[in-house]
């Protein structure tokens, strides 16, 4: 008889795959209260930051929301969570005579250089 080797797919399948109701509750159990470090979280926080989502993902994550109504005490925490915060001003917007100068021209159809901005 020959045995499968430490490390093929089949038998990490099978690992996953034959717990009984019972073990699967004991490791529940065993798991339940516990939380993440912060440390952890901000290894997890690393790993995930940046990654990019595809369309698909995208598309299931927006149907899965979709239909679900947020309770009234749950709009009430949100209304209370924002209120009294400000908006942060616009800053003003500066143009320098050189940003002037290139956007006149490119209004005329004319392509800026710095032979243009001399004259």
């Amino acid at each position: 008889m020959t045995y499968p080797s430490r490390n093929t797919k089949e038998r990490k399948h099978n690992m996953r795959k034959n717990f009984t109701e019972e073990t699967r509750e004991k490791m529940r159990a065993a798991h339940t209260g516990k939380h993440h470090s912060e440390l952890t979280k901000w290894k997890m926080s690393v790993a995930h930051t940046g990654k990019k989502m595809t369309e698909e993902t995208k598309r299931k994550m927006s149907e899965a929301h979709i239909g679900k109504k947020m309770t009234v005490e749950t709009r009430q925490k949100m209304a209370e969570s924002h209120r009294g915060k400000k908006s942060e001003p616009q800053k003003e917007k500066t143009t320098t005579k050189k940003t002037t100068m290139r956007n006149r021209l490119l209004l005329k159809g004319k392509r800026y250089t710095a032979k243009v901005h001399r004259t």
